[in-house]
């Protein structure tokens, strides 16, 4: 099966930062706290209403993974999931750049849930808080326009940066021993709006 390919890394995706991090201004935060409270409920009001539908398979979601420059590619996998009268398919695939223990690994995730609530119940709680300690942090941004999650592990040098992407496909992109910049890179050499054009098939 054909993947994407790609040449020279393109330069990180457009990231804003829209998280309300609510430890930075103690006299705001009960503020803060109720217009992200209002927005999650009208979002999760919005994912109720939608009928789940049934998804793409996955082998159209395995052609939408890359094989980057400079990257080892394994083995592309999918499957379909079927819960009750639910669908849901997923691919991933696994990449690693350098030898031994300090080989740099990243691992796409690519889900289409299909509108089924409990596929994205967390990420619409995550998406709309940040937080950061001595440990990392975790930030609501956008990428691309669309909403996501960003979790920084500074011991583990562990990255993962999820994208929810047509208010369906969710896009999990994790990296070990790299840092935010370098898988910012990732949505770029996957093509967002490939992504999302699934969602009219």
């Amino acid at each position: 099966m054909a993947c994407n390919t790609s040449g020279p890394t393109p330069s990180s995706a457009s990231v804003e930062e829209t998280g309300k991090d609510l430890s930075q201004n103690p006299l705001g935060a009960l503020a803060n706290l109720a217009s992200a409270g209002k927005e999650l409920a009208a979002k999760a009001e919005e994912l109720q209403k939608r009928a789940p539908v049934d998804p793409v398979k996955f082998d159209a979601l395995i052609a939408l993974l890359p094989e980057p420059a400079g990257w080892k590619a394994a083995e592309a996998k999918g499957q379909t999931t079927t819960m009750a009268s639910w669908k849901i398919s997923n691919a991933n695939r696994r990449y690693t750049k350098g030898e031994g223990k300090d080989a740099e690994r990243v691992k796409v995730d690519l889900v289409d849930g299909g509108y089924v609530p409990m596929v994205y119940a967390s990420f619409t709680v995550m998406s709309k808080v940040s937080q950061e300690s001595t440990e990392g942090y975790t930030k609501g941004i956008t990428v691309e326009g669309y909403p996501a999650v960003e979790r920084w592990t500074k011991k583990s040098k562990r990255v993962e940066l999820t994208i929810l992407i047509a208010d369906r496909f969710l896009l999990t992109i994790s990296g070990d021993d790299t840092t935010p910049e370098s898988v910012r890179e990732w949505p770029g050499l996957i093509g967002l709006s490939k992504i999302a054009a699934l969602n009219k098939a």
